[in-house]
């Protein structure tokens, strides 16, 4: 499974999982800061990845549209700070959370259609 983490995550810990092998960008690295919510689920899905996001609250609407609408996106992982903190220097819990994720769904499409909750 690819990743993109949204712009709340620090492109650090995109490369820290990159060096364990994984396939993980921050919307920074590709120029997608400040991109409007459902075009970043756009581009999540056209690069075949699953969206990271602690922006439930925005995210969860535009899945309900997408799916009233009968379209599906690549899959969304969801964070909270108050279970997996992601600063930097508090982010070895959530890189361990989502290394686990990874190597639960190694396959592409594994979440295509889903959301999963990172929590505690």
């Amino acid at each position: 499974m690819r990743l993109l983490l949204d712009e709340q995550f620090s492109h650090r810990i995109a490369e820290a999982l990159r060096a364990d092998g994984h396939d993980v960008r921050a919307t920074g690295e590709l120029g997608l800061n400040g991109a409007p919510d459902e075009e970043l689920l756009v581009s999540a899905l056209e690069q075949g990845r699953v969206l990271v996001t602690n922006n439930v609250a925005d995210f969860v609407p535009i899945e309900r549209e997408w799916a009233a609408g009968g379209e599906v996106h690549q899959g969304i992982i969801y964070t909270s700070d108050g279970s997996v903190p992601r600063a930097v220097n508090q982010m070895g819990e959530l890189l361990t959370r989502l290394a686990r994720v990874l190597g639960e769904y190694p396959d592409d499409d594994a979440l295509r259609g889903r959301r999963i909750f990172l929590s505690g």
